[in-house]
């Protein structure tokens, strides 16, 4: 079995750096007395060996593999990682700016490129490079020299624990930096904010664009969202190695996976010291089966208001269904941005390059994330040349329309990106 090839790369001195070494056994013929033998043996640090009686060898490593060497080097049979790898990919997991999308590799050092996409709940391989998703920003204050290194990052961790990940929030007053056993939270002074114990080691790490998430990719192959501002678990996601199946949960055990991985996830029940444990496989309780919650949870940021939000959105389907209407029953949600960032060419000096955006990125956000907490969410666009003064209180005249019948129970969001001026003491919105 030839050795792996290993990846390499420039480090910023542009020096020729190797990644990788192949672990092997080192054997002797002859009881230790004759040649000397160099077996191959998986990816990972080899933590056990068990020497067999017709000369073969039983190892184990972290990853974790299980296999047997016969005498000749020659893998008899192998138990490989179930899970993807994440190690070296603290540069290149890839996060929406609303965290639902993670482009990440199956193999170290960001190999065999894959994205999960949770609102559609679906496993991309080679995904495209549309701009989707954005890589972890280390900010410049951090240097180039933080990784594995104390003294650079001025964090105190725990003894022998070393830093492995890290990334800048995107208002860059605070930053999150995972490790072998923990996962923290600073301020731009590097007092620690919140700490959070880990599964395993935290390879990658990343903040969701709006700021709101964590992502990190951890040791045990799992990919895990917590809250930005207490460090608390959301959700963990797990892609299989055959990459094709993936099982996604939350901390309380709803979850969703695809056909060939229901039965990975199970509750372990200990039965005192003296008596073996137990598994149950969670696909045996089918009130946890919720993969419809799934995104919500990172939407409502806990899980017990997304399963509010799921079921409210159940019911009025149902609602609907029954009674062929086309209006949900409840409360509905009125919407208008408007945006201006070009005021013509009379008024160049008053151009703005993304107020216009602002306002459709706003409106598509509130319609693709509120449908299933209002019973309809209406949403009106003016950008530019359509956000006159008559455009827009013809808007809000509409908007007012819709409210009234809605017996007091709607809501209604407006907003303005664009300039604004002082005249005669007063403040004006500029259409």
């Amino acid at each position: 079995m030839p050795p792996k090839a290993c990846p390499s790369y420039d480090d910023a001195n542009s020096n020729r750096q190797n990644l990788c070494v192949t672990p092997l056994v080192v054997a002797w013929m002859d009881a230790g007395r004759g040649a000397r033998r160099e077996l191959p043996a998986g990816d990972n640090t080899i933590m056990t060996l068990k020497p067999l009686p017709d000369g073969g060898v039983l190892f184990a490593t972290a990853d974790p593999y299980l296999a047997v060497l016969d005498p000749d080097g020659t893998e008899r049979w192998a138990h490989r990682p179930p899970q993807a790898d994440f190690r070296a990919q603290e540069k290149s997991l890839a996060v929406s700016a609303d965290g639902t999308v993670v482009d990440f590799g199956y193999e170290s050092w960001g190999r065999a490129p894959a994205r999960f996409d949770l609102r559609k709940r679906r496993l991309v391989l080679d995904p495209p490079r549309d701009g989707r998703t954005a890589r972890p920003n280390f900010g410049e204050r951090m240097g180039q020299d933080w990784k594995n290194a104390h003294p650079k990052l001025q964090v105190k961790l725990h003894s022998y624990e070393t830093p492995r990940s890290l990334a800048v929030h995107p208002e860059g007053d605070r930053y999150v930096v995972g490790a072998d056993w923990s996962l923290r939270a600073l301020d731009a002074d590097g007092e620690v904010l919140w700490r959070r114990e880990v599964p395993s080691v935290v390879w990658a790490v990343n903040i969701s664009g709006d700021g709101r998430l964590v992502v990190a990719a951890y040791g045990d192959g799992t990919i895990r969202w917590h809250r930005m501002d207490d460090g608390r678990e959301l959700l963990a996601f797990l892609p299989l190695a055959d990459r094709k199946n993936w099982v996604a949960w939350t901390p309380e055990g709803f979850y969703g996976a695809t056909p060939g991985a229901h039965g990975v996830l199970r509750w372990h029940v200990n039965h005192g010291w003296d008596a073996p444990g137990e598994t149950v496989p969670v696909s045996e309780i089918p009130e946890l089966r919720r993969p419809g919650i799934l995104p919500l949870v990172l939407q409502e940021m806990e899980t017990a208001r997304a399963i509010g939000v799921y079921e409210i959105a159940k019911a009025r389907q149902a609602v609907q269904r029954r009674t062929g209407s086309s209006v949900a029953p409840g409360a509905r949600l009125h919407v208008l941005a408007i945006g201006v960032s070009d005021y013509g060419e009379q008024a160049r000096h008053l151009r703005l390059k993304f107020a216009d955006k602002d306002a459709q990125d706003v409106a598509s956000a509130l319609v693709n994330t509120q449908g299933s907490l209002y019973a309809d969410v209406l949403a009106q666009r003016l950008r530019n040349d359509e956000a006159t003064t008559p455009g827009i209180f013809d808007a809000l005249a509409t908007m007012r329309a819709g409210m009234a019948a809605g017996e007091g129970r709607d809501l209604a969001v407006v907003l303005f990106s664009g300039h604004g001026a002082m005249v005669d003491g007063k403040f004006y919105l500029l259409t």
